[in-house]
C-alpha cells in the first residue's frame, strides 16, 4: 500500500529541521516522525485497525499534531471536535460519527470522574467544555497527567 502522502512527505524532510514550534520548544523533524510511529504502535497494540474511527476532542498543540500523524499511520479515520462545541454538539456528532475510539483531553476527562470538580467547574465558568461520557467509545488521554479512577490510556503530550 502507498504511504500517505504527509507522512511521505515528512520522510523526505531533513530530520534536524524544525517541525512544530509550540509554546517556545521545537519539535524537529525527526521527533515528530519517531513519536508519531511509536504512537502509533501503541495504538495498534490498543486494537486500533485501519479504518476505525476516532474524534479528536483535544487543544491544538504538538501532542495533537503527533496524534494526528499517528492516526494516518495507523489508517485510522479521524474526526476532528473542537472541545468547545458544547455537550449537546459533542453528543450529535458521536451519534453522527459512531466512533470506536476517542481522543478526549484528560482536563474534560477529570470532569466526567470528579462531579463535585464538574459542579464547580459549570458553576463559574463562563463557557464550559465537557465530553460527555458515551459507553462503547474507548478513550485515550491527551495533554497533561490527571489523576483518575478509571483505567486510562494517555497518547502523551
Amino acid at each position: 500500500m502507498a504511504e500517505i502522502f504527509l507522512i511521505s512527505l515528512l520522510r523526505e524532510r531533513v530530520p534536524t529541521a524544525p517541525a512544530i514550534v509550540c509554546k517556545g520548544q521545537t519539535m524537529t523533524v525527526g521527533e515528530l516522525l519517531r513519536e508519531s510511529e511509536q504512537l502509533a504502535a501503541g495504538l495498534q497494540k490498543l486494537g486500533i485497525k485501519r479504518g476505525d474511527t476516532a474524534v479528536l476532542a483535544a487543544m491544538p498543540d504538538a501532542g495533537f499534531i503527533k496524534i494526528v500523524y499517528a492516526a494516518m499511520i495507523c489508517g485510522l479515520r479521524l474526526a476532528v471536535i473542537d472541545p468547545e462545541m458544547g455537550r449537546d454538539n459533542y453528543r450529535e456528532k458521536l451519534r453522527q460519527l459512531q466512533p470506536g475510539w476517542a481522543f478526549v483531553d484528560a482536563r474534560l476527562l477529570l470532569l466526567q470522574e470528579h462531579p463535585l470538580l464538574r459542579w464547580a467547574y459549570f458553576r463559574w465558568s463562563r463557557k464550559g467544555i465537557y465530553f460527555p461520557k458515551t459507553p462503547g467509545i474507548n478513550v485515550i488521554a491527551t495533554g497533561p497527567w490527571m489523576p483518575m479512577w478509571t483505567k486510562t490510556h494517555y497518547a502523551g503530550n
